[in-house]
């Protein structure tokens, strides 16, 4: 696709621009079809492999490199010849930027303290991609009670919720997070 565009692009340059946009017109957008489901598929495999909490960067940088390059940009280059795009090529885009029905719902906590001094409170940002209430739940260590706090949305998906202060002789406090029936494990907080 690459050669296609930079062939259109010499044509532009020699004055042929209706030869250049016949050449995108035929040959770059029935690639692009023919590419787009592909880097769909090659995603929700990799995102099904790799996406655990402790890979979110690696998904992120795959969705940058590859999805960015190939639905967006390459789709991009093409509008530059012919505006608007073909509507085979819209419809197909807004079908594989839809997200994926089979995906299961995750929760988690991207960054988790780990130490805190009694009187301190810290920000928690909780990504929920299912549906339901988003809670934390803390508690000192050794108590049979857990205090539940609302989190706040903030966008989308990702919600805030504030861990702290707790004025306890209490060396540890445990706390999780919850997205309707789903729970995220249990961490430790050591209050100093």
């Amino acid at each position: 696709m690459h050669q296609v565009l930079k062939a259109a692009a010499e044509l532009k340059t020699n004055g042929q621009r209706d030869e250049a946009r016949n050449k995108v017109r035929s040959e770059a957008v029935a690639l692009w079809l023919r590419l787009a489901p592909e880097v769909r598929s090659a995603m929700l495999r990799y995102q099904s492999i790799v996406a655990t909490r402790n890979d979110l960067g690696s998904l992120a940088s795959m969705h940058n490199k590859f999805v960015w390059l190939a639905l967006i940009r390459l789709r991009l280059s093409m509008k530059e010849y012919l505006n608007p795009l073909p509507s085979d090529t819209e419809n197909l885009f807004k079908q594989v930027t839809l997200p994926d029905p089979q995906a299961k719902a995750r929760l988690f906590v991207p960054t988790r303290p780990s130490l805190l001094s009694k009187n301190e409170r810290i920000r928690l940002t909780i990504v929920c991609t299912g549906t339901g209430k988003v809670q934390l739940h803390t508690r000192v260590r050794g108590s049979m009670e857990w205090v539940k706090t609302p989190a706040k949305l903030l966008a989308r998906k990702t919600h805030e919720a504030t861990l702290g202060p707790f004025q306890t002789g209490a060396a540890f406090v445990e706390y999780f997070v919850s997205c309707g029936d789903q729970n995220s494990p249990t961490y430790i907080v050591t209050l100093v």
